[in-house]
């Protein structure tokens, strides 16, 4: 269930899922782990949730320069609005 190769376990398994297919404590399994493999407590679903959020995170992040961009823009027109207001006078 642990692949010392890419050093994470596979598919879905987890310290916390041994522990409970063993019926021990997760902290024993933990312990077990750290001691042999290291601190790798993930599996290839966690690795392809960290693919999938990278993915949403290079998004969010082309979303929030494109928000920075129309909030200037908005911003210019709202100081260019109130120019051509104040040349109307009062």
């Amino acid at each position: 269930m642990y692949d010392t190769v890419d050093q994470r376990y596979l598919k879905a398994d987890s310290d916390k899922v041994v522990g409970e297919r063993l019926d021990v404590p997760r902290v024993w399994v933990t312990d077990i782990r750290v001691g042999f493999f290291g601190d790798h407590d993930r599996n290839s679903q966690t690795e392809k949730h960290k693919k999938d959020l990278d993915a949403v995170i290079i998004m969010a992040s082309g979303a929030a320069k494109r928000l920075m961009e129309m909030a200037a823009e908005a911003e210019s027109l709202e100081q260019n609005l109130i120019a051509a207001r104040k040349k109307l006078g009062e």
